[in-house]
Parts: structure tokens; sequence; C-alpha cells
């Protein structure tokens, strides 16, 4: 904890302005299933193109570069990504229900990605 704090603290972890914006909410493959809400980077980034504007979600990518860069640990692990279960052993009263939800779900951040 303290090598953590102390690198934070030295700089050499560039850390910007961060805006997130989910991407998907899942039913991980559990039974039953959790919930996540997930932010990913949906497209690379254009090197050629320096003018180009950086994907959605790059600052996590960003980051989390830096630290797995920095802290060579052999066990580390990061199984995709970044997410976050907002339901555990999520059951739905219908299969009309579950596609109900998940509908609702895709509107909403269909309407956030336009905003």
């Amino acid at each position: 904890e303290k090598e953590i704090v102390d690198v934070m603290r030295s700089g050499k972890i560039l850390i910007p302005q961060i805006e997130v914006l989910p991407t998907a909410v899942v039913a991980n493959p559990d039974k039953p299933p959790e919930l996540e809400i997930r932010f990913d980077m949906p497209t690379a980034v254009d090197f050629n193109d320096m003018k180009a504007p950086l994907p959605h979600n790059w600052q996590l990518r960003f980051i989390h570069n830096q630290l797995f860069k920095h802290f060579q640990n052999p066990s580390r692990f990061c199984p995709g990504a970044f997410h976050s279960t907002i339901v555990r052993k999520a059951e739905f009263r219908s299969e009309k229900h579950r596609e109900a939800y998940f509908a609702k779900c895709a509107a909403v951040l269909q309407r956030w990605a336009i905003d």
C-alpha cells in the first residue's frame, strides 16, 4: 500500500481528467448471473491522425496501462473490460421481463452516448 501511495504522489503515473461513459449492461455467465455495467473503449486510437478524437473511456486504459507497467507482479490479472457489478444473483420473472430490462438499459446507454 505504501508503495502505491508513494508512486501516486511521485508524479510517475499521469492521471488525466477522467470522463467515463457506460457502454453496456450485461449478464455474466454465472448461474444465477451478476449484472454488470461495462466501460469499454469501443474503438482503437487513430495514431495517424493526431487531431482525431480519442475514443470513449480512453482514460481508464491509459491509467491501467501505466499501473501495469510500473507494478511488476506475477499474480496481476485483469479480466477484460472495466466493469462494476450492479446486481448479484439476478433472476427475472420471465424471459420477456429479462428482455425488457436489457432493452431499457440499452436505451438509457444510447441516450447517454448521444448527450
